[in-house]
């Protein structure tokens, strides 16, 4: 018995690790009351791998969110096969890195959103959550010169909405 459990062991200390890259939404969670205005910024964990092409889809709750426009500004894309466009709940991108990215946390692109101003019968008193998640067809392309699919993980964000009017203007 105790071979087997060592080579087990030894099997899964000696098997090499199988990365995903991470795409992700930050903050993770974040609260901010009606009428604000925030940015939502999609970012990039390549974990060790060389990344070369993004497909970006996310969707989120139009009824009480809005996007206010998309930066491009400081992205690590620097070429952009779709622009971002957006609009009914969604938005989407394809970026590109011609010489290939490996890094973490490096912004693909960020979202402005409102957080429409309802009137605060249509919000319970303890406020309401917004979800902005990643939709399907989400794709990293490796830089290997053969346009492989790099294994990809997503982490999508919660916006809790306050019942409160912002004061901003």
């Amino acid at each position: 018995m105790f071979p087997i459990l060592l080579s087990f062991i030894l099997l899964f200390i000696a098997a090499p690790h199988a990365y995903a890259a991470v795409l992700y939404l930050d903050p993770a969670e974040s609260t901010y009351n009606l009428r604000d205005t925030f940015i939502q910024e999609i970012k990039l964990d390549t974990q060790g791998e060389y990344i070369n092409a993004v497909e970006v889809h996310i969707e989120y709750p139009e009824d009480l969110l809005e996007i206010r426009d998309f930066a491009k500004a400081n992205s690590v894309l620097t070429l952009w096969a779709q622009e971002p466009e957006y609009g009914d709940g969604k938005l989407s991108f394809i970026g590109g890195v011609p010489a290939g990215y490996q890094g973490s946390d490096e912004v693909l692109g960020k979202i402005v959103f409102l957080v429409k101003s309802k009137r605060v019968d249509d919000i319970s008193a303890e406020g309401a959550t917004a979800e902005i998640k990643f939709g399907g067809g989400n794709l990293a392309l490796l830089n290997d010169g053969e346009g492989t699919e790099a294994r990809l993980e997503t982490r999508n964000a919660l916006v809790s909405i306050s019942p409160r009017f912002s004061t901003q203007l």
